[in-house]
């Protein structure tokens, strides 16, 4: 079963806008391509995000999604592999998001490899925001079963009263996780 966690910082801030390119380019990348951002220095990446949610008036609201995809052992055996499918499954929004997509490798016991996509809320075209809807999310988790053919369970979490203070830390340690909640999404074929 493949695992989508949507990953909310309600008190991050542009803190957090911040970090996250940071976090998810950092050394146990394997792989990662940017789309419609700099590809190397996460600082450029987060001021060519902030200049477009600026431009489009959307300074202050929720600027970036972090969505994390743990793939299991059985479907996705290397980086490429993880690579196809994440662009697979975002492919309808890489035309007008700033997005980062980052692999990294770490065995997490049913999964070795798991994405990164850090992704800029304001749409470069027409200004209009990714919203925060559960519907959103489904999407995605049906794009993932479908792409993968398998179970996807999605997971939206939330951070209770911390800041990203300590940016060098594992983001998982850097917050007190309350679920929103779970569900699993079957793959539909045509």
């Amino acid at each position: 079963m493949e695992i989508l966690k949507v990953i909310h910082h309600t008190q991050g801030g542009e803190k957090y806008r911040y970090t996250a390119p940071r976090y998810a380019l950092d050394e146990r990348k394997v792989m990662w391509q940017c789309f419609g951002v700099q590809l190397f220095d996460p600082i450029a990446i987060y001021q060519q995000m902030r200049i477009v949610s600026d431009f489009w008036g959307n300074t202050g609201k929720n600027t970036i999604f972090h969505f994390v995809i743990s793939f299991s052992k059985e479907k996705v055996k290397d980086a490429f592999t993880a690579m196809r499918f994440t662009k697979e499954i975002f492919d309808y929004l890489l035309r007008y998001h700033q997005i980062v997509i980052s692999i990294h490798k770490e065995d997490q016991g049913g999964s070795l490899y798991h994405a990164h996509v850090i992704m800029s809320t304001t749409n470069y075209l027409d200004g209009d925001l990714f919203e925060d809807k559960d519907e959103n999310f489904f999407i995605i988790a049906q794009r993932i079963a479908n792409a993968t053919r398998s179970s996807c369970l999605l997971e939206i979490l939330y951070s209770v009263g911390k800041t990203m203070q300590d940016t060098d830390k594992n983001q998982d340690e850097n917050m007190n996780k309350k679920e929103g909640f779970k569900r699993i999404f079957s793959p539909q074929w045509e």
